[in-house]
């Protein structure tokens, strides 16, 4: 059944924008939204359109968002005092935070961070042994290192190597030393994703305690629409985190196909 925050528009204004990149904007809205790790909100600008966006922080809520394509642009260019909708949050499907080993190691490549954020400040204060491997293309496209230093070390890659390692968190990775009995929670890119819990599985983690939060194409986010299925599952309903255990055995598209925007079924790019 349908909550009524997955079915009400609710009015917000941007409190504050900042945009590290020229294609990367932080915005932070007037009020807050209790939000589980991994869960999302759909953005609307009104006459305009609406996105689905990881929430990255509760109180005040804030999103980050990457400019590519009409929409997120749009966003990107927003100002304070401007007016946006929010939807949400949405999922069931979210990162089982009371149920993590003591060693946790959070995984993000890319804008992939952004729920990680979340679930990063839920983690602050607790037993855990938390730490954070964080790439990007470039050092300024690493988001919220402060917040992931406040609950562990943090380890960053680079594509064009001006911070960290140069190379893909892969490499990272495999530069390290992992102790397979630990939780991970991973989010990027699907091929990156793939290959991290190949990489991962080699070393002897056990694929229920990898848990990987999926981005796919949402139109509705109340199960309507169909454009966010995996697998016979919906991201917006039954995700968007799921164990790698599950997504194995249920989910053969993963990492090889997705639905683009007309929802036609058109392979991942490499």
């Amino acid at each position: 059944m349908l909550k009524e925050e997955q079915l009400v528009d609710r009015l917000y204004h941007v409190k504050e924008i900042v945009r590290p990149t020229g294609n990367i904007a932080i915005l932070t809205l007037d009020t807050g939204l209790d939000a589980k790790p991994g869960q999302f909100v759909m953005l609307t600008i009104p006459y305009v359109g609406q996105k689905p966006f990881s929430v990255s922080q509760n109180y005040p809520l804030q999103l980050a968002i990457k400019a590519i394509g009409y929409f997120t642009r749009r966003v990107y260019n927003l100002e304070p005092g401007d007016e946006v909708l929010i939807r949400g949050p949405i999922g069931q499907g979210v990162f089982p935070v009371d149920d993590f080993s003591k060693n946790v190691y959070l995984i993000g490549g890319g804008m992939g961070v952004v729920p990680l954020r979340l679930l990063a400040r839920f983690l602050y204060g607790t037993r855990h042994n938390v730490k954070s491997f964080l790439g990007a293309r470039t050092r300024d496209e690493i988001l919220f290192r402060e917040d992931f230093k406040r609950v562990g070390e943090v380890y960053t890659s680079t594509d064009d190597g001006s911070e960290g390692l140069r190379g893909t968190v892969v490499d990272l990775l495999r530069s390290q030393e992992l102790n397979p009995d630990s939780t991970v929670a991973l989010c990027g890119p699907e091929r990156m994703m793939v290959s991290v819990c190949s990489l991962l599985l080699n070393l002897g983690f056990k694929p229920e305690e990898i848990f990987l939060a999926l981005e796919r194409y949402v139109k509705c986010g109340v199960g309507l629409c169909g454009s966010c299925g995996i697998g016979g599952y919906l991201l917006c309903q039954d995700g968007p985190v799921f164990p790698y255990s599950f997504i194995r055995e249920n989910m053969p598209d993963f990492g090889k196909y997705r639905r683009d925007s007309s929802g036609r079924r058109v392979p991942i790019q490499a």
